[in-house]
């Protein structure tokens, strides 16, 4: 997983207006499937391939409940002190999701 064990340093390393940039269309994204869920509360996210946590921090913020599942230790080190986050690959989806 070498070409993923420097992913994080990468993204990261973008200047703080590209940064900017993804942290927006992260919360679009979830503006947009928010918007077609039948239910506004207990909302439950999962992520296959965490990233570096956009994602997770735009679940986070609107107060849904998430989990990341991703292959790379490295990934997983970095957001699983603050996020429920899972080693495994997909598919099969690890045996900690339920169906």
């Amino acid at each position: 997983m070498a070409l993923y064990d420097r992913y994080s340093d990468v993204m990261t390393g973008h200047p703080a207006f590209i940064q900017k940039v993804e942290r927006h269309r992260q919360d679009r994204i979830l503006g947009f499937i928010e918007k077609h869920l039948t239910r506004k509360t207990g909302i439950r996210a999962l992520e296959v391939g965490i990233g570096i946590g956009l994602f997770a921090r735009a679940c986070k913020a609107r107060g849904w409940d998430y989990t990341g599942i991703d292959r790379n230790a490295k990934m997983l080190e970095t957001l699983g002190e603050e996020f429920n986050v899972i080693e495994g690959e997909v598919p099969p989806a690890p045996a900690q999701i339920p169906e």
